[in-house]
This record gives structure tokens, C-alpha cells and sequence, in this order.
């Protein structure tokens, strides 16, 4: 309020003096003189008044561009939040629709997280997935200086602590907190290079999930997810594991910081995701806001 009163008072000298200068003139006998007085006058309403118009068209241009910017920046980290949410349901079989397990997952207390992963045997393709790309996506926004400059102090904070959660999480599950169980006869596993031969250049560590549906000579594999994964045999990606005990609690740690964070970053960006497709917006609201 201070600031804008500091900044208010040249425009009040300026109409003051125009008005002083305007009752200078009536008084005047001179009609030359009072002419000029009145052009004087006049400049002194017309140039605080032009310099007044585009000083707020710049702070609308500026506001949308600033906006622009934000919503750029919020709809990359979004749609990168949307696919570790799809990723942590999967890895819990919760739900295969993905906006489905985004709603599922976020209110999903600790309690009953930590019985799914008692009782859920997760595919070896579910636990090995690289993060890299996620992380890169994080590391890439908090080195852009526009994209900080739109956020928030506490938004900054929390994508950092989402970044360093998600490696936490990544360590966490790792090969020797598992026992192998058998291999799960519906899926199967195709490496990218089998579909494309761009793939071994562009995607050399991609493979794709499959499932069966149907039975007998009906039956056919469908996608049901993709990732890139360090050379491992294909037999251990459609495997059965089962969590050793000793690893449950710096799992469900890590999950649970994931899931708190991730919430914190909705609670302060609007409770909605910001997903970008090939230039179409596509905006889910989280239906918990706390």
C-alpha cells in the first residue's frame, strides 16, 4: 500500500500543476497567454496519462507472459508427477486407468499401502524401471532460470524434495530387497529394437510390457506399459517378487514421501495437474485438497 501510494504521487503533482495552471488561465486577460497555459496544461494531464497506459499495458504483457511461462513450466513437471502417480499404481495394483489411480492413489492411507505390499507380488518389470528420464525432466526445470523465476520459493522447495524422494525410492527397491517368485505366464516382454530398428539407436534400453488377454488361440497380447530398464534377462521383467521384510519399512517410507510431497506440489499449484499432449491441455483436479 506504501509502495503504491510512494509511487501514485507524480501523477498527483502532475494534476495538480495542470490545475493550477488551468486557473492561472481563467484568470488571465491575455487569451495568447491563457491559450498557451491551457496546452501547458493539457500536457501536464495527456504525458503522466500516456506514460500511465503503457506502463499497465506492460504489466498486463508481462502478467500474461508470466503465465504463459508458469503454465509451460507446471504442465512439464505435471505430466512427469502423472506418470510416477501411474507408476506407483501399478506398482501397488491399484488400477490400470491412469487418471483413475492418480484419484486412488494420493488418499490412500500408509496402513493400507503397507498391506499392499505385504500381499502384492509385483512384475520384475514394475521395480526395475530406470527413473532417469524423471529425473532429468526435474534437474532440467530447477536449472531453468525463467521457469524458477515463475515459482514460488516453496514450489521450488518441494520439486527439489520430490526429486531427492524419487531417488530415495529408486534405491529403495532395488534387486536385493526382493525375493524371485515365479514368472507370470500372462505377460511377455518385446525389446523396442524388435519393433523398430530406430529403437536400438534412439531407445536402446526400452522394452514393452504385454499382457494376454483371451484364452487358447483366441487370445491375444496387448500394451500395457513400457520403460527403460538396464540389460537385464527378459525372463526377470515378467517375474513375480515378493518384498523382504527387512526392506518394507525404507519402502513404504519412500512411497509415503512421494505421496506427501507429490500432494504438497498440488496444494500449492491449484490442487489439478497440468498435462500436456502434443499441444492439448488436458487438466485433472485432485480431489483432496488437504
Amino acid at each position: 500500500m506504501k509502495k503504491a501510494l510512494l509511487k501514485s504521487i507524480p501523477y498527483f503533482i502532475a494534476i495538480a500543476i495542470s490545475l493550477s495552471l488551468l486557473y492561472a488561465a481563467c484568470l488571465l486577460g491575455d487569451v495568447l497567454l491563457a491559450g498557451w497555459l491551457v496546452n501547458i496544461s493539457a500536457a501536464f494531464i495527456f504525458i503522466p496519462g500516456a506514460f500511465l497506459g503503457f506502463e499497465t499495458i506492460q504489466k498486463v504483457t508481462k502478467r500474461r507472459l508470466t503465465k504463459e511461462i508458469y503454465d509451460y513450466a507446471k504442465g512439464q513437471i505435471d505430466g512427469d508427477i502423472f506418470s510416477i502417480l501411474s507408476h506407483l499404481s501399478k506398482f501397488l495394483d491399484l488400477e490400470e486407468d491412469s487418471f483413475k489411480s492418480f484419484a486412488d492413489f494420493l488418499p490412500t492411507p500408509p496402513k493400507d499401502i503397507e498391506k499392499r505390499l505385504k500381499e502384492y507380488h509385483p512384475l520384475g518389470f514394475r521395480i526395475f524401471k530406470k527413473w532417469s528420464d524423471s529425473e532429468k525432466y526435474f534437474h532440467d526445470i530447477l536449472k531453468n532460470p525463467m521457469a524458477l523465476k515463475v515459482f514460488t520459493d516453496e514450489q521450488i522447495i518441494v520439486l527439489i524434495q520430490i526429486l531427492q524422494a524419487l531417488q530415495y525410492f529408486d534405491s529403495a527397491i532395488k534387486e536385493d530387497a526382493w525375493h524371485e517368485l515365479e514368472v507370470d505366464p500372462q505377460f511377455k516382454v518385446v525389446a523396442g529394437e524388435e519393433i523398430s530398428e530406430r529403437n536400438r539407436i534412439l531407445l536402446p534400453e526400452r522394452y514393452i510390457l504385454l499382457r494376454l488377454t483371451g484364452k487358447g488361440d483366441e487370445g491375444q497380447y496387448v500394451v500395457t506399459d513400457f520403460g527403460d530398464f538396464e540389460k537385464w534377462n527378459k525372463e526377470k521383467l515378467i517375474r513375480r517378487f515378493s518384498l523382504k521384510e527387512e526392506a518394507a519399512p525404507s519402502v513404504l517410507a519412500a512411497i509415503e514421501d512421494l505421496r506427501v510431497l507429490i500432494k504438497r506440489w498440488l496444494n500449492l499449484t491449484g490442487n489439478k495437474l497440468i498435462i500436456n499432449h502434443s499441444g492439448m491441455t488436458r487438466t485433472r483436479k485432485s480431489s483432496d485438497g488437504d
